[in-house]
């Protein structure tokens, strides 16, 4: 493992010590290959979106870092050929909601005279037919007068003071 890697294991090892990351509940398996059906992105509003296509498939896998249990995705271009997905940056869907999972990444950048505070949040659900569907939203905003940090981010994002700028939703099946 290179210093970059360790210095991002450290970064995930320090966020779940924080409460950062969740632990995995019990909830529906998303491990596996999934055939794409629908995929839509939309900017400010995050209103219904338009077809982006060009995800033929995705997979699930269940990772662990530092006894942290969750699901990430990857971009497959067949059922058989898949990205890896990468534990440390992409999201971690490990908090149990109903049918499926969610995940959350927060972040801060500046200081308190001009603050851009964002957060990704997602969830990936399986539904009564079987169809996971997987909604991704960005938020953010420039503020000032206020802490610049994820805990920040989050409490804005709570708040739902956050305005989402983007959205993405992916439909699949088995």
């Amino acid at each position: 493992m290179d210093a970059s890697a360790l210095s991002r294991a450290g970064l995930c090892a320090a966020l779940i010590a924080g409460g950062a990351c969740t632990e995995l509940s019990t909830g529906p398996d998303l491990s596996g290959v999934w055939q794409v059906t629908s995929y839509t992105a939309a900017g400010a509003g995050c209103g219904p979106g338009a077809d982006v296509g060009g995800l033929p498939y995705i997979e699930f896998s269940r990772e662990t870092i530092a006894g942290q249990v969750f699901y990430q995705w990857a971009r497959c271009t067949s059922a058989t050929a898949c990205e890896a997905a990468n534990p440390l940056e992409d999201l971690q869907y490990a908090r149990a909601v109903v049918g499926g999972y969610a995940a959350a990444q927060y972040g801060g950048s500046g200081d308190a005279t001009s603050c851009l505070l964002t957060a990704r949040v997602s969830t990936a659900v399986i539904g009564a037919d079987g169809a996971l569907s997987i909604v991704t939203e960005e938020h953010r905003d420039q503020v000032t007068g206020s802490a610049c940090d994820a805990p920040a981010a989050q409490s804005a994002d709570d708040a739902m003071t956050l305005p989402c700028v983007a959205v993405t939703r992916i439909i699949a099946i088995r």
